[in-house]
């Protein structure tokens, strides 16, 4: 399952950008995934339910209970608190700006916690997941996180396990207390060196990985034509868009870019599926809405209106 990688580094430190792929959700499961490709639909991971207060100022986690860390190490609300703590003591660790939110965040219980907002936000939880939950007995001894690489990690997801790193792969194996060990159905994942797209593209084609994501040109001549068991998949939240720059200190030449006609005739002498078949050798289709959303998201977006429209 290779991405394009210049190193192999055993860093799998959740706040730090140098970590290797693997280590969000991985080794470090988030309390809720929102799947965009749902709609936006729940999945819960440490977490079983959210609510949000009626003033949307707060919000309640409930976690799932019985989940323990990778070392046998039983799962609660003190590793939830501690971690948005780091956060909140070290502004730097804080990527997603979490804190630009949070007044303060509570324990009710071993296996609730309770957020308080500085304003109301009836998203914050999109934003709040985004948080890294780790081990407090473990990282409450680590000294400078910033630098820690956390060689051997300790998390709560299916692969925590580094039985095999070297300078051309990793391999990361199943978590032993994982909670959800009935719907994992491999037992590692290996974890190659690629260096670039032209090396991707060889090894993907000689059969060398079994799931991967990257830009493939000419995919079905390049790919999918060797097997009939080479498959592919294009998601839905993939676009492309070209943004022209209409500022300018030329007071006639902004009359002239701030005119509806003129802006019309720029985007009607745009020709997209040229674009697509030089670009992206054809893999896409003009986008039919001014929003520039996908039209593989009209069927999701037509049957979310239509519930919302029904709950009205």
């Amino acid at each position: 399952m290779p991405e394009h990688q210049d190193q192999i580094v055993a860093n799998f430190n959740p706040f730090s950008k140098l970590s290797m792929p693997t280590t969000h959700q991985f080794i470090f499961e988030p309390l809720i995934i929102f799947n965009t490709l749902q709609n936006n639909k729940p999945e819960y991971r440490l977490a079983v339910h959210y609510r949000l207060d009626k003033d949307l100022k707060g919000i309640s986690f409930t976690l799932r209970k019985g989940v323990k860390w990778s070392d046998g190490t039983p799962f609660t609300a003190d590793d939830v608190l501690f971690s948005f703590s780091l956060t909140k003591q070290r502004p730097d660790l804080d990527a997603n700006a979490i804190y630009q939110w949070i007044d303060y965040v509570e324990k009710r219980g071993s296996h609730e916690v309770y957020i308080k907002l500085k304003k109301p936000n009836a998203l914050v939880a999109y934003t709040l997941v985004l948080q890294p939950i780790v081990p407090k007995h473990q990282w409450e001894n680590v000294k400078d996180i910033t630098t820690y690489t956390n060689a051997h990690p300790i998390g709560t997801g299916p692969f925590t396990e580094i039985s095999h790193m070297d300078d051309e792969e990793y391999v990361q194996c199943a978590n032993p207390y994982y909670w959800q060990a009935d719907q994992r159905h491999i037992d590692c994942l290996r974890y190659p060196k690629v260096s670039n797209n032209e090396e991707f593209i060889r090894r993907i084609a000689n059969g060398e990985f079994d799931w991967s994501g990257s830009f493939i040109p000419d995919i079905d001549r390049r790919y999918a034509s060797f097997s009939p068991n080479f498959k592919y998949w294009l998601p839905p939240a993939s676009n492309i868009s070209i943004m022209f720059n209409f500022k300018t200190a030329n007071p006639e030449i902004r009359d002239v870019f701030s005119n509806v006609q003129f802006r019309r005739a720029v985007s009607m002498s745009i020709q997209r599926q040229l674009l697509i078949d030089i670009a992206a050798f054809g893999q896409g289709e003009p986008s039919r809405y001014a929003s520039g959303v996908s039209p593989q998201f009209k069927t999701g977006l037509i049957r979310s209106a239509q519930k919302n429209t029904c709950r009205s």
